[in-house]
């Protein structure tokens, strides 16, 4: 990007940061829907149902802790992580301030 040719806001003309701002909005509007849809597209397939009746989600799951018991250290890190026994999440929770409250009632 050649930053000689960028115009910045405040020499713009309240019209055009305007026209700058909604074109900004559409394409953050149009973006937001594409992720959105994205989403949406895989929550709906991880339901889907296989032969076996199992759901996607369950073979992968399944294929996560067949991949930890070879000894795949990364499927065990996730398999951890997504059951919330990340060991930074549990010191950072520990080291949360404790608020004593004096319940005898001399202020001491």
């Amino acid at each position: 990007m050649n930053e000689e040719n960028l115009v910045p806001n405040f020499k713009r003309t309240p019209s055009e940061r305007r026209r700058n701002a909604t074109k900004a909005g559409k394409a953050s509007g149009a973006a937001r829907r594409r992720r959105r849809t994205l989403k949406d597209g895989l929550k709906a397939l991880l339901v889907e149902k296989d032969l076996n009746g199992k759901t996607v989600q369950e073979n992968i799951e399944l294929a996560l802790i067949d991949a930890a018991r070879k000894g795949d250290v990364k499927a065990f890190l996730a398999i951890r992580d997504t059951i919330g026994e990340k060991p930074a999440e549990k010191i950072e929770a520990a080291m949360q301030p404790v608020r004593i409250i004096d319940t005898t009632g001399d202020g001491d």
